[in-house]
């Protein structure tokens, strides 16, 4: 039943999620990040995963999940990641970025950043074939 729940969760990460590397000063960020329009799924991931907080947008009817404890996105996304199609690789250089930020690599971070940020940048819908036919 976990499994299933994880697989359910990186469709919502797929579809509806963001994962980022961000620099803001003289601090860098890694956030997991899902967006519906109901928060109960919100809730329902809060608690599976036991982190990150679910908080009302500015606009009307949205909700955020959020995850920045490094360590906790880390794990979340390694939990997820078996299942993640669309943002797996976003969700690959995010974890190399958390372990980057805990080894002080602060000049490879750079490169993970850029990479994430390029990724969101192009983003497509992959197609079938990506994913080995399916």
């Amino acid at each position: 039943m976990d499994n299933l729940f994880r697989a359910y969760s990186a469709g919502f990460v797929d579809a509806d999620g963001s994962v980022g590397v961000y620099r803001s000063r003289d601090s860098w960020r890694v956030i997991l990040q899902v967006t519906q329009r109901s928060p109960a799924i919100l809730y329902q991931l809060q608690a599976f995963y036991c982190v990150g907080t679910v908080t009302p947008r500015s606009q009307p009817h949205q909700w955020d999940w959020r995850v920045r404890a490094r360590d906790e996105v880390e794990d979340t996304l390694l939990q997820m990641l078996p299942y993640l199609l669309v943002k797996r690789r976003q969700a690959l250089y995010a974890i190399q970025a958390c372990r980057l930020l805990r080894k002080g690599q602060l000049r490879k971070l750079e490169r993970v950043a850029y990479h994430v940020k390029d990724l969101k940048r192009n983003a497509h819908h992959p197609s079938i074939e990506t994913f080995g036919g399916l």
